[in-house]
């Protein structure tokens, strides 16, 4: 499936699909399709959201939103735990029962991208491992991660160069923005320093 840049389109396709039972759950409108996918959307917005196969009760959204239905009638929003740049969906039941911590760009790019290719990893064009937005993902190599990385200025020898001292010896009110241009840096990079000591 290639990269969904009409969400809404991709929406009306599973409508078409012979999804006939629309319901409204928690503000959302879920329609199951005769193909067996399950789509949620929000009325006036393009966020669509899709049933994680692998993980029965869960669902994923197209803005990077994970929810469950394991422990009640009503979808509710999970809360990604944190690893060390990127958000993790930590905890998520397989249908074993076995818990399992996944990546949520990975959720997101499998669910609407489809499987990577192989030797590909998921990758954010913006560079912040917490915008998990179908449009911020794709699927490449390493090497192009790895590019990413000096582009976006958090390379580890780019961030060896900045410390957190430095950086927090700013007086309260001073920008982020500021800080990175007084040191030649990304703002993404000075955002990665100071989280480092949190």
């Amino acid at each position: 499936m290639p990269l969904l840049r009409h969400l809404d389109a991709f929406y009306e396709t599973h409508r078409r699909c012979g999804g006939l039972d629309d319901a409204v759950d928690g503000g959302r409108i879920w329609t199951t399709c005769s193909c067996g996918a399950v789509v949620g959307r929000t009325p006036g917005q393009r966020i669509v959201y899709l049933e994680i196969p692998e993980f029965p009760g869960y669902m994923i959204g197209s803005d990077g939103s994970v929810w469950s239905r394991r422990r009640a009638s009503e979808w509710r929003r999970l809360r990604p735990g944190r690893s060390k740049s990127h958000y993790v969906a930590g905890g998520l039941r397989k249908w074993t029962g076995k818990k399992t911590a996944v990546h949520v760009h990975r959720l997101v790019l499998e669910a609407f991208v489809g499987p990577p290719p192989e030797g590909a990893v998921a990758c954010h064009n913006n560079g912040n491992g917490y915008d998990n937005r179908v449009a911020n993902l794709r699927w490449d190599t390493r090497k192009a991660n790895a590019a990413d990385t000096v582009r976006h200025g958090v390379h580890p020898r780019q961030l060896a160069r900045l410390s957190e001292g430095q950086l927090s010896a700013y007086p309260e009110g001073v920008s982020i923005a500021e800080i990175a241009r007084l040191h030649g840096a990304t703002p993404l990079a000075v955002r990665r320093v100071l989280d480092r000591g949190t």
